[in-house]
């Protein structure tokens, strides 16, 4: 009999020992290869397959194991006589695994032509960062350059800021944050992300579309929110997925995208949500906001209030998420984000064909507490966060991937733009604080009463109850 649980997890450390020679790897340092390590698709039907396959030696390539739906494993060469052996169904995705790694650090450690596009190919940190130096100065009037913080390794976690502040809308303009690389492998997902800055910036002259995101927003891009991890993918381990933290009993990391601090730390039916130990994959930490660039990422949140969208970038999967991730109970504004969430693929759709599941994190893709797009929905006041898991087929795609998924989630990432500037004009933000609290509405009061003409929100050309209703209103929807 099947067990009833939506969501097997098991706890990894299948990368936690393992490093291989990467692009940045200095001499030296160990290589452990993977030649003739198979990568096969197993349907899991119950918890006995997930014990077999622990017993044979078999462990997931991926996070987190979904029940009836197939899972990629990684298995060793002296244990695939043993997987057929079981009679469990399976298909191999990569015959062998070293030629992967070796065929992919030969390309990046090759010499860049020179007319080559910026995102023919992955980047490494140094070579992200020279870029959004790069479009800042490219720029000026639209691109800042922002710092939020220092690693657990004493790394700058840095960003962009774009907007063209010399359009003044009388009012605060809601921003939107895009952050990629919470774990660390998802290399795409940085490639993504400057897509999207790179985009802004050279179109801004040329394209009314994005002239009026730039002009009515502000875009802020933080495209390696884990920078030690990502690091570390380059010049040690290409599989690494957390951040570098050292643990008690010796394995190292914690995965950033279990450390939030809402409903952080819940077990969930199956074993889902995260895990407490610190050699697993999906270790949430020894508490919410443990880990610096959580932290990091949380300070800016609170000292920027114009933030009322966000969205988590992550592969692999072609998926547009929302919470909840910790319950499978529907948000209240479920059919509001159901329309966004269908509007945004049909825009990827447009492109290349693509299609991607959109829906709540819990019911889509598995259980997870303690996750960032729950901790800005849950936190804070509702905002339209959401979140991608970007084409694969799995934490190595192809460099051809690139640009084909760049250009298919871009219409979605700006029309997420689009629908949170229609939600949040900050109408009622009356003293321009980006936030919506009750100062606002005894200065809208005071200034109704000195007669002033911008209280006129109807309008009607008279300052009447109706103008006061009609305040009472969107500070009410605002908050």
């Amino acid at each position: 009999m099947r067990e009833s649980w939506p969501v097997l997890i098991l706890a990894i450390s299948l990368f936690a020992l393992r490093s291989f020679a990467q692009p940045d790897a200095r001499p030296g340092e160990p290589v452990v290869r993977y030649d003739g390590y198979r990568v096969v698709s197993v349907v899991i039907r119950d918890f006995r397959d997930v014990r077999t396959l622990e017993s044979i030696g078999i462990e997931p390539f991926g996070c987190e194991v979904r029940h009836d739906q197939a899972n990629d494993f990684l298995v060793p060469p002296d244990r695939f006589d043993a997987l057929v052996a079981t009679g469990m169904p399976h298909m191999v995705t990569i015959h062998d695994l070293q030629p992967l790694i070796d065929a992919e650090r030969v390309r990046l450690s090759a010499p860049i032509a020179r007319d080559a596009s910026w995102f023919q190919d992955y980047k490494n940190l140094s070579a992200v960062e020279a870029y959004m130096a790069e479009l800042a100065a490219l720029r000026p009037d639209l691109v800042t350059q922002i710092d939020l913080g220092v690693s657990l390794e004493g790394r700058p976690i840095k960003g962009l800021r774009i907007s063209n502040d010399a359009v003044d809308l009388g009012r605060c303009k809601p921003a939107i944050l895009l952050n990629s690389i919470q774990h660390a492998r998802e290399w795409i997902t940085v490639m993504n992300a400057m897509f999207v800055a790179d985009h802004l910036v050279r179109n801004y002259d040329d394209d009314a579309y994005v002239r009026y995101l730039t002009d009515h927003a502000v875009f802020y891009i933080v495209p390696i929110m884990n920078p030690d991890g990502y690091v570390h993918t380059w010049t040690v381990n290409r599989f690494w997925r957390k951040n570098r933290r050292p643990n008690p009993g010796g394995s190292f990391g914690v995965d950033l995208n279990r450390n939030w601090g809402y409903q952080w730390g819940l077990s969930l039916p199956g074993g889902a949500g995260g895990s407490p130990f610190g050699s697993s994959d999906v270790y949430w930490g020894t508490g919410p906001f443990s880990e610096p660039e959580t932290q990091r990422v949380r300070d800016f949140v609170l000292t920027h209030p114009e933030i009322k969208a966000h969205n988590d970038i992550h592969s692999y999967g072609q998926m547009i998420l929302w919470s909840w991730g910790w319950s499978p109970t529907p948000i209240f504004n479920a059919p509001e984000w159901h329309d966004i969430g269908q509007e945004m693929n049909a825009r990827i759709n447009a492109v290349h064909g693509k299609t991607y599941t959109y829906g709540p994190i819990y019911t889509v893709i598995y259980p997870v507490s303690g996750s960032s797009v729950d901790w800005f929905y849950g936190t804070r006041s509702g905002i339209l966060s959401m979140s991608y898991e970007l084409r694969g087929p799995n934490f190595a795609p192809p460099p051809s991937e690139i640009l084909l998924c760049a250009q298919e989630t871009l219409p979605a990432t700006l029309f997420q733009a689009e629908a949170m500037i229609d939600r949040y004009r900050f109408i009622a933000d009356w003293n321009r604080d980006c936030s919506h609290d009750i100062v606002d509405l005894l200065d809208f009061i005071a200034d109704f009463d000195a007669l002033d003409p911008r209280c006129d929100l109807v309008p009607d050309g008279d300052l009447d109850i109706l103008d006061l209703l009609e305040f009472i209103q969107l500070f009410s929807e605002a908050r």
